[in-house]
């Protein structure tokens, strides 16, 4: 395989080619740059767009190969259950993708499936009704988001607080020049424009690096907000936040919006293990994670360190002060024993108790592993339409494109089925709708829904 890298750096005159990928992309060095890492490669005879996108650590790509084009076809809400495991996804939007832009989210208030939002890493949030665009933008906020030196920062993040029907309330997770930022918006007397601008709830600073930003987002059956952060960034969890219960990053987040406490946009629930806002930790950048409606199950897709991508899977009763091991552990090897230490110069000696190890780990260099770079935590089907779907989590890698569905037995462990034929490339999240429906969002800028066929 050919791979060349074409980095602009600070000088707008200075082109880097880096002669092999993994040069590049392991380096720990990609946060250095001002713009952009573009990749190449040549896949049946076409050039492919590579793109380490907002889900990646500090060494992984994502190629883009394009799909079909075309808007949604508008179809009803309605559906006939239709029977079956076979994948097929349906395109229902279109929206720019690289190089103009990347789509990161999709997102819907309750109780209105028919009105998706559609989240761009650059800022922008648009709106679909019955899979037609409306042709303002929803929100802007690229004056306000930093977007420099990694494709990891921008706008990450959206979703709309339960009862957004009668208080017009939503929560984005963006990124600034030094912090990350979780800010409440509202929605205008226009239901199709919200107000322009937004009020910050929680800052955290997050100035030592650039990468690991997390900002996936969501609301608990306990009406809590939980958020997702990266460990702050860097290789090897070198800063060794995520371990540090009194620091923010690298870890589940969990705050109640509707009881601010004095002088506050918030309050720390008075059950939250550790007495400030941390509710799981160590987590290295828990890109997309997401609660099972239906049994509040947690599962979390990490973006691995150099060997592992791995996925956690915490009952309700396991959730809270879990510690999901990083930077001890990249998924369930130890940083110290492992050959690389995790990019680590002084490891923490291998220390298992109380940590929590991950359901699914993929080694990148192994068959297993299948080429797995930065999983795409996704989320699990309660729907009506494809009712054989029903309870399986769908995930994928930014990078390998195998579409993988899963379930949690009794044991505690999983049933794993790999779908390589499902067609869908480039996936930055999977979001459920309001029904349990399932959308997959491509950064090359289409939107699919998740269909079954026998």
């Amino acid at each position: 395989m050919n791979w060349h890298a074409i980095v602009t750096s600070r000088s707008p005159s200075t082109i880097v080619r880096c002669g092999s990928l993994a040069s590049f992309c392991h380096s720990g060095r990609s946060r250095s740059f001002t713009v952009r890492a573009l990749y190449t490669r040549r896949v049946r005879g076409h050039l492919v767009l590579v793109l380490a996108i907002a889900a990646c650590g500090d060494n992984i790509r994502l190629p883009m190969i394009p799909a079909e084009a075309g808007p949604g076809d508008g179809a009803s809400l309605a559906c006939t259950p239709m029977h079956g495991m076979h994948i097929v996804p349906r395109l229902v939007a279109t929206v720019p993708g690289v190089p103009n832009g990347i789509p990161v989210e999709v997102a819907w208030p309750p109780d209105q499936p028919a009105r998706m939002f559609v989240v761009s890493r650059e800022g922008q949030i648009r709106l679909f009704d019955h899979e037609i665009e409306k042709p303002n933008l929803f929100l802007d906020v690229s004056n306000e988001i930093y977007t420099a030196d990694t494709v990891e920062r921008g706008l990450l993040g959206l979703v709309f607080h339960p009862r957004f029907a009668t208080n017009g309330q939503f929560f984005i997770y963006y990124t600034t020049a030094t912090s990350v930022v979780v800010a409440r918006c509202t929605a205008s007397a226009d239901p199709d424009r919200a107000n322009p601008i937004c009020s910050s709830v929680i800052e955290i600073l997050h100035d030592q690096a650039g990468n690991h930003n997390g900002g996936k987002m969501q609301f608990g059956a306990d009406g809590y907000l939980y958020i997702g952060t990266g460990d702050g960034g860097g290789a090897g969890g070198q800063f060794m936040h995520a371990q540090d219960p009194t620091h923010l990053l690298g870890k589940i987040l969990r705050i109640d919006v509707d009881h601010p406490s004095p002088g506050k946009s918030y309050s720390i629930p008075a059950d939250n293990p550790f007495g400030n806002e941390v509710y799981i930790l160590g987590l290295r950048n828990p890109w997309r994670w997401a609660f099972d409606r239906a049994t509040n199950d947690l599962w979390i897709g990490d973006v691995g360190q150099n060997h592992a991508e791995e996925l956690d899977v915490l009952r309700p009763a396991e959730q809270k002060g879990a510690n999901l091991g990083w930077p001890i552990y990249e998924a369930d090897a130890c940083c110290a024993t492992q050959d690389d230490h995790c990019y680590q110069v002084m490891s923490v000696p291998c220390d298992p108790t109380g940590l929590v190890f991950p359901k699914d780990v993929r080694d990148r260099y192994t068959p297993s592993g299948s080429g797995w770079f930065a999983i795409i935590g996704g989320d699990t089907y309660r729907g009506s339409c494809f009712p054989d779907l029903a309870g399986w989590h769908f995930y994928i890698d930014a990078y390998a494109n195998v579409l993988v569905r899963a379930q949690l037995k009794d044991d505690g462990t999983l049933d794993i089925v790999e779908m390589p034929e499902v067609p869908i490339t480039g996936i930055s999240s999977i979001d459920a709708d309001p029904r349990g429906e399932l959308f997959a969002v491509s950064t090359y800028g289409q939107i699919y829904q998740l269909q079954a066929t026998p």
